[in-house]
């Protein structure tokens, strides 16, 4: 070298026998010509120009291939890392683009795939099985799903079409009575809330219900079964009936009106009243009474007869039990004497003449009530009683009536006698008519005894002649030989009579 000869080396830059190249100092293990004059060839463990790898072998899966290029997916090699490499790039085979096999979720839609957009979420249009989202897979899919619970149940929340259940969609779900859809209504029998119309929920179904006031007070204007309260629907409207016993039945304890029967309303009611001509005949007793009894017509004397007697001492067998005056007549309701006379010396009784008065029948108020009637007369007219034939003489000036007050009626004597009836009293009462049962009947009232006729003195034998109470003096009878020794009463029931 520069005229000096020296011994052939490698990197001399000369390619001398033995050696493959010499690059000279360009000689790298990484060039072409290495450091041993050798050439640079894939195998020989150095990477070279143009060489992405050199690992000295020729296995192709190890990450070094044997044309020395590092190992690559689509290289058609399956390295370390790779699933499968099929040495192309068509996605849609058995090896994926990334060498990767195919499968569900890796975005590529494969076959058996109805769609993969390489996610997992199920709330998107593909699932994550790879399926294209539908109503009823049991996936919510958001925007286009409301509710979707896997199944085609309309009477659970979501329907099947996937939407939520909602009163008025026609279809009856849990929690619901009913459901018609638009003809739901509050007055129709699905209402609004899709709960059924029903008595006493404060909604009034047309046609079915009168009324709904939205409780079950049977007493109010509503009753309980949805009607306008009205007489006879057996419900008591408080405030405005005092019955209501659900007929109409006027005989009963509750009219047709619901007032409750009573006496004068114009309705007999069966079992208590006897009649009911209503409030303002009743008053007058035209055809009944205030008191709901058929207003009696007149009054008779009813009872045998049967005397209860006094007698003076001179009174003997051989003057018989005397003559009543008026034997062929029925007994009359006495009321005392027209006439009585005394003898001047001593004081007796020898004459007399019974005073009888009929007992009419008035309705003061409706009520029947007893008073005087005319004063009765007799064919032939009521007898003297005394000595000799015709008019006695009025020894005594006692000459006017010796009788029983106005409305009062004779029902008893007291008596005063020696040998003969020195001195007489009248025993007086009214008579009153009273309720008993069903029916009127007639009592005594209270008793009036009248001033004593006559000589009373307490020497005197004194005998009371009283019927009994409800009863009246009928019959008066007299025995005597001129003067009276023997008096006697006979008493009578005061009976009512109806035409």
């Amino acid at each position: 070298m520069n005229g000096i000869c020296q011994a052939a080396t490698c990197g001399d830059g000369v390619v001398q026998q033995g050696e493959e190249c010499d690059a000279g100092d360009g000689n790298a293990d990484d060039g072409n010509c290495k450091t041993d004059c050798s050439k640079q060839v894939c195998g020989d463990g150095v990477v070279g120009p143009g060489e992405g790898c050199d690992d000295g072998n020729t296995n192709d899966d190890d990450g070094c291939s044997s044309t020395c290029k590092l190992a690559s997916c689509g290289d058609g090699t399956v390295d370390p890392g790779e699933a499968c490499d099929d040495g192309n790039t068509i996605d849609e085979d058995q090896c994926t683009n990334n060498c990767t096999l195919p499968a569900c979720g890796d975005g590529i839609v494969q076959a058996g795939e109805d769609c993969d957009d390489g996610n997992a979420d199920n709330s998107d249009a593909c699932l994550s099985s790879c399926d294209v989202a539908t109503c009823g897979d049991g996936f919510v899919w958001t925007g286009v799903e409301a509710c979707d619970d896997g199944n085609s149940d309309d009477s659970d929340l979501c329907l099947s079409d996937c939407t939520l259940a909602t009163c008025g969609d026609g279809i009856v779900q849990t929690g619901e009575d009913c459901d018609e859809g638009t003809n739901n209504a509050d007055d129709s029998a699905c209402k609004a809330n899709c709960l059924a119309n029903i008595c006493g929920d404060g909604a009034l179904h047309m046609g079915v219900e009168e009324c709904d006031d939205g409780n079950m007070d049977p007493t109010d204007s509503c009753t309980s079964d949805c009607k306008n309260a009205i007489c006879g629907d057996g419900f008591v409207h408080d405030g405005v009936e005092a019955c209501d016993d659900g007929n109409m039945d006027p005989t009963d304890s509750c009219t047709t009106e619901c007032k409750d029967a009573v006496c004068g309303d114009g309705f007999v009611q069966a079992g208590v009243e006897a009649c009911d001509a209503g409030a303002a005949k009743n008053m007058v007793a035209d055809g009944c009474t205030v008191d709901c009894l058929p207003p009696p017509t007149g009054v008779t004397l009813t009872g045998a007869i049967a005397y209860i007697n006094a007698y003076g001492n001179a009174y003997n067998a051989n003057q018989g039990e005397g003559v009543d005056p008026l034997e062929n007549y029925p007994p009359l309701p006495l009321r005392g004497f027209q006439a009585l006379t005394f003898d001047t010396s001593p004081f007796v009784i020898n004459h007399h003449r019974a005073m009888a008065t009929n007992i009419d029948v008035t309705f003061p108020g409706g009520a029947p009530a007893l008073v005087h009637g005319a004063d009765v007369t007799t064919n032939p007219p009521f007898p003297d009683r005394g000595p000799g034939p015709g008019p006695a003489t009025m020894y005594f000036p006692q000459t006017s009536n010796i009788a029983c007050p106005d409305d009062q009626w004779l029902v008893g004597l007291t008596t005063y006698s020696g040998d003969y009836f020195d001195g007489i009293q009248l025993h007086c009462a009214p008579l009153n008519v009273q309720i008993s049962g069903d029916q009127y009947t007639v009592t005594t009232g209270q008793l009036t005894v009248l001033d004593s006729q006559g000589n009373t003195n307490p020497n005197l034998f004194k005998s009371d002649l009283l019927c009994a109470p409800g009863t009246v003096v009928g019959k008066l009878i007299t025995s005597g030989d001129g003067r009276h020794t023997r008096i006697g009463v006979s008493c009578h029931t005061p009976t009512l009579i109806y035409n």
